[in-house]
């Protein structure tokens, strides 16, 4: 990484991009807030409170609950209203892998109500 790649935010991941493509496609205003959901999991309960605790804000409250994949992962689901721009996008992405990464868990994306 060059020296000014580190002085950067967070960039738009391909990811984001697509799911940003699918909310225009079905007629969001991305420029209005919308209900959104962040998805990370542990292999803990333990691990997935620690990320809950962690990642509420402000914005997003935190839940945690057993994965519903029936095996031993556990959900921090962090939902809240906020404008889903790239920025915004970008910077939790980065913040919730780290979160994830810490634990030994997975940040799963996330998604938004279609707001007109």
């Amino acid at each position: 990484m060059g020296l000014f790649g580190k002085f950067r935010g967070p960039t738009t991941d391909a990811r984001d991009r697509a799911v940003l493509e699918q909310l225009r496609a079905a007629g969001a205003n991305l420029a209005r807030p919308a209900h959104t959901l962040f998805y990370l999991y542990a292999s803990s309960e333990a691990g997935a409170r620690r990320m809950a605790a962690s990642g509420a804000d402000a914005v997003l409250s935190a839940e945690v609950r057993p994965s519903a994949s029936g095996d031993s992962a556990w959900l921090c689901l962090l939902q809240g209203v906020l404008v889903p721009s790239e920025q915004a996008i970008a910077a939790y992405r980065s913040r919730f892998e780290a979160l994830a990464a810490a634990e030994g868990g997975e940040y799963d994306g996330w998604e938004a109500a279609v707001v007109e």
